[in-house]
């Protein structure tokens, strides 16, 4: 499983655009990124079988109060696969 950094942010544009922090009303999050690959985002195994197939977890930081804001990454790649980025490629990093 994996989802790099411009498909999250692609997801997380298209799906929860006007999310802020239900604690700080804050919105702006930070997405982490794998320590040996900036450009993958770090998940989570979450030691769960979802569909035969390990769950895996992708955190957000909320930036103005830590708040943990946790999405399961393979909700995620699906919503990606079903929704291409027109022309194929990435977007730019935000």
């Amino acid at each position: 499983m994996q989802i790099t950094f411009d498909e999250a942010v692609r997801f997380f544009v298209a799906v929860t655009a006007s999310s802020s922090c239900y604690v700080c009303k804050a919105d702006k999050w930070e997405i982490p990124f794998h320590a040996e690959n900036n450009k993958l985002c770090f998940l989570i195994p979450v030691g769960a079988r979802q569909g035969g197939v390990g769950a895996h977890n992708l955190n957000l930081e909320c930036t103005s109060c830590g708040l943990i804001r946790t999405h399961r990454a393979e909700t995620m790649r699906e919503w990606l696969d079903a929704n291409p980025l027109e022309g194929g490629g990435e977007i730019e990093s935000v």
